[in-house]
């Protein structure tokens, strides 16, 4: 669900098909089917206006009204997709590298690189424009200004394993992190 809840985006594969459908369920309406090959990643925007899917080395938004392409721009696949607001940018992660684009023309901002290899997982706060990145084979979250990419610090051994999933909550006061062994840490991010 996205965009309040009214989007859905569904993935159905089999060996040689997949779709992504956009379906708008208080009108109970498909708005658009897009079918390809293989698999792909998807983000709607938190309105539900704009919708991301990457595949492949392709990465396109689309206007989720009525699928319409607004651009492509190619990249490595990507991993993992996060909207930082409705209005600004999309970053882009893969196993090694983490992106953020321009939402309006799909222009790199920034790219960075991170020492994992694995699919990263990404939470973001807009109250105090940090990203936070991690991957599953990692007990190490990255944290970096949402603006211009820079570290601004990492938390180590946040877990004994591997963190399987983060968010921030509170306004972005604390970032919550779970591992594979069922713990969950609460961090302070007043430092």
């Amino acid at each position: 669900f996205a965009g309040g809840g009214r989007f859905i985006g569904v993935h159905s594969s089999c060996v040689d098909k997949a779709a992504f459908q956009l379906f708008d369920w208080q009108i109970d309406k498909e708005l658009w089917c897009e079918k390809t090959t293989g698999s792909f990643v998807i983000s709607v925007s938190p309105s539900g206006s704009h919708v991301a899917i990457g595949r492949y080395s392709k990465l396109a938004l689309h206007q989720a009204q009525n699928g319409k392409r607004i651009w492509q721009v190619t990249v490595d696949f990507p991993d993992e997709l996060l909207w930082l607001c409705d209005t600004r940018d999309i970053v882009v992660a893969y196993s090694s590298l983490v992106t953020l684009l321009d939402r309006e023309s799909g222009k790199v901002i920034w790219c960075e690189k991170h020492p994992y290899s694995s699919k990263p997982q990404l939470a973001y706060t807009p109250m105090r424009a940090i990203l936070a990145i991690t991957a599953a084979s990692s007990r190490i979250v990255y944290l970096r200004d949402s603006v211009s990419g820079k570290l601004i610090g990492t938390i180590e051994g946040a877990h004994d394993n591997e963190i399987t999933a983060m968010a921030f909550a509170c306004g972005g006061k604390y970032l919550v992190t779970a591992c594979v062994d069922q713990h969950i840490r609460i961090f302070s991010m007043a430092d």
